[in-house]
């Protein structure tokens, strides 16, 4: 899409990527969700290139480097080092780590609330025996 000197993308459609199955071959469910995110670093900045000094949030792409490398999935293309060495973020693979995430979330929550409804009905289970 450009090099280093564009900055943003103002554009007036959402952006479309290529999701068709008959695109990807070797799939697999994706082994990292909730340990992986809970380790990321979300942080705000100044952009050393932003005349106007407004705050943007992301990752500081070296942190995410070292994170990836450490679960051990630092090959995939999720960075990429241009020829002066800086480091690019496929922001669009977090989406499926945070859906990932977020699944397993919701199966702790549903747990919980699992074991907490039958706390809840011995506790009322004792306190009728009690009260006898």
């Amino acid at each position: 899409m450009g090099n280093t000197a564009i900055t943003d993308a103002d554009i007036q459609v959402a952006w479309t990527v290529t999701s068709d199955k008959r695109w990807k071959e070797q799939i697999r469910d994706l082994p990292y969700g909730l340990e992986f995110v809970k380790q990321l670093k979300p942080v705000d900045y100044i952009r050393k290139n932003n005349d106007r000094k407004t705050r943007e949030m992301g990752f500081i792409a070296q942190d995410m480097e070292a994170l990836l490398a450490k679960v051990g999935y630092d090959d995939q293309g999720f960075l990429k080092k241009n020829d002066k060495g800086y480091i690019s973020l496929r922001y669009n693979d977090l989406i499926a780590l945070l859906t990932k995430a977020i699944q397993e979330q919701q199966e702790i929550i549903e747990d919980q609330n699992t074991k907490y409804e039958k706390l809840l009905k011995r506790v009322e289970q004792l306190e009728l025996a009690s009260n006898k």
